[in-house]
């Protein structure tokens, strides 16, 4: 496990990084996921990646928003012009589907008790 991961940050530094900013970030993400799989027990290290899964759940709802902008650019004015349907339907399936994400990992969690 920690040959493929040390393979897979190897390869996103080669083919990716490009100054020191970009390979921070990507040390701390690797060090996100890495370090639950040897402390599970660190009420923080589960605090922490929860935090950063609602911040990206988050994005997720708000990010489909910003193609509502009346130009023809971007991912759902190429699925517009393939499938012959409008951006606006692609705009709001994208938005749904993270609403109902949101929603069902709401509903997890209030039957999930907390672990301290």
């Amino acid at each position: 496990m920690v040959a493929t991961m040390v393979a897979m940050l190897a390869t996103t530094l080669l083919l990716w990084a490009r100054d020191v900013s970009t390979i921070s970030i990507l040390i701390v993400l690797l060090l996100m996921y890495a370090l639950p799989l040897y402390k599970k027990l660190w009420f923080s290290v589960t605090f922490f990646i929860q935090l950063v899964g609602i911040f990206v759940l988050l994005d997720a709802i708000r990010s489909p928003l910003y193609l509502l902008d009346g130009r023809d650019l971007g991912d759902g004015a190429n699925l517009a012009s393939q499938t012959w349907l409008p951006e606006i339907f692609w705009v709001v399936l994208w938005f749904v589907i993270a609403l109902s994400c949101l929603r069902v990992l709401w509903k997890s969690g209030a039957s999930t008790p907390l672990r301290s």
